[in-house]
């Protein structure tokens, strides 16, 4: 299992993830078959180890996959923009002061 997503069909490897009753799944795209599709590994306890010892509870069975990607933005990308847009405030202010008292003071020494 690589666990990759993209807009492209699922690799060979595909992705896995267990469930609440200790079972064990992973679909992947089985592009060796006469008809490229998805398969589904499907492991229930007790789990052999090696992709060859399915047992009699265990099942590889063709599904139907699809999957969107949706861009999420980052919960701190969200609040650092009002923070950057205050510290940015809060220099050109700084920065306006700084030129006033730079100015009043050439005058006073020409």
């Amino acid at each position: 299992m690589d666990n990759l997503f993209s807009a492209s069909p699922l690799t060979g490897d595909g992705f896995g993830y267990s469930t609440s009753g200790g079972n064990y799944s992973s679909p992947f795209f089985a592009s060796f078959l006469l008809t490229p599709g998805y398969l589904e590994v499907f492991s229930a306890p007790p789990i052999i180890p090696g992709f060859e010892n399915l047992g009699l509870e265990d099942s590889e069975l063709p599904i139907s996959f699809s999957a969107t990607i949706i861009t999420v933005p980052e919960p701190t990308s969200l609040l650092s923009l009002p923070v950057l847009a205050g510290l940015g405030a809060l220099s050109a202010l700084k920065r306006n002061k700084l030129s006033k008292f730079t100015h009043k003071k050439l005058e006073k020494v020409s």
